[in-house]
Order: structure tokens, then C-alpha cells, then sequence
């Protein structure tokens, strides 16, 4: 029992340590995006990925060692222990550091969501930026006629058909 008590703790930290190069690497992200740097955004969201599958495979190794875990200090339960409740089953300071880790751990999750959302909204408003400034290209210059509210074509764009280099 005490194995799977250290695989657990050793679970949480490996798990805190992604969650934590998850932050480092949104933040680097959001950097990349005010600087308008689309192969730096490409490499983060390469990294991000590789860092989103490791926590995927060690959150299902945690919950195969929970279930054990649960078998073996509440025998017959139809469902896995919550931590608090491994926790006091563990030794004494074991079950310290396993609820440690798992506060830290609950932060770094609400903080990745937190920055990911915000990272999302930034790109949305970008999205929506370019398509506006193609939209006003597009249009000025097209010789083609725009529709209005009431599906009536409107008259072309104007367009400036000679430039003036002197001053």
C-alpha cells in the first residue's frame, strides 16, 4: 500500500511540474501573439501539445493507482476515494504532502484555465481585427458594387487610379 501511496505523491508532482511548463509556456504564448510572431505561436502550440498529452497519460496512471488505492483502504466502494480521504489513509506526513500537492495542483489547473481563456479571447479579437481590415481591402478594392440593408446593390467603390509622388 505504501508503494502505490509514493507512486501517487510521485503522480502529483510530475503532474504540478506539466502544469506549471503549461503555464510558463500560455504566458510565452501570449508574448507571441502581441508581437505578432506566428512562428513562435506554431512552436508554443507544438509545446503545449506535448506537455497536454504527458498530463493525459499521467492523469490516467492516477486514476488506476486512486482505484487501487481505493480497494485497498475502502474495500467494496462503488466509486474512487476522493484525496482527502487516501490522504488520511496514508502514513502521517505522506498524507501531508499528497494534500499539498493537490491544492498546489487545483491552483495550477484554475490558473492555465484562467490564462487559456484569456489567451483565447485575445486571439478571437485578433481574428476578428484582420477579418475587418481584409473586409475594408477586399472592398475598396473591388470595382464590383456592395449590397445594402435591403439587398439593393450599391454603386463601386471609388477607387484612385493614379498616384502622386511629388510633394
Amino acid at each position: 500500500m505504501r508503494d502505490e501511496f509514493t507512486e501517487l505523491e510521485d503522480l502529483l508532482t510530475r503532474l504540478r511540474r506539466e502544469h506549471e511548463q503549461l503555464l510558463t509556456l500560455i504566458e510565452r504564448k501570449r508574448q507571441a501573439l502581441r508581437a505578432s510572431a506566428p512562428a513562435v505561436v506554431a512552436e508554443v502550440c507544438q509545446s503545449e501539445n506535448r506537455h497536454i498529452q504527458a498530463i493525459g497519460a499521467l492523469e490516467k496512471r492516477r486514476q488506476v493507482v486512486v482505484g487501487q488505492l481505493t480497494q485497498r483502504t475502502i474495500p467494496g466502494a462503488k466509486q474512487p476515494a476522493r484525496l482527502s480521504d487516501l490522504a488520511a489513509a496514508a502514513p502521517a506526513s505522506q498524507g501531508k504532502r499528497l494534500m499539498g500537492l493537490h491544492a498546489v495542483l487545483r491552483d495550477l489547473v484554475m490558473k492555465v484555465q484562467r490564462e487559456n481563456r484569456i489567451n483565447r479571447q485575445a486571439t478571437e479579437g485578433l481574428v476578428r481585427h484582420i477579418r475587418g481590415v481584409m473586409e475594408s481591402v477586399g472592398q475598396a478594392l473591388s470595382q464590383a458594387g456592395t449590397y445594402g440593408r435591403r439587398g439593393i446593390q450599391q454603386g463601386p467603390v471609388p477607387l484612385a487610379s493614379t498616384l502622386s509622388i511629388t510633394g
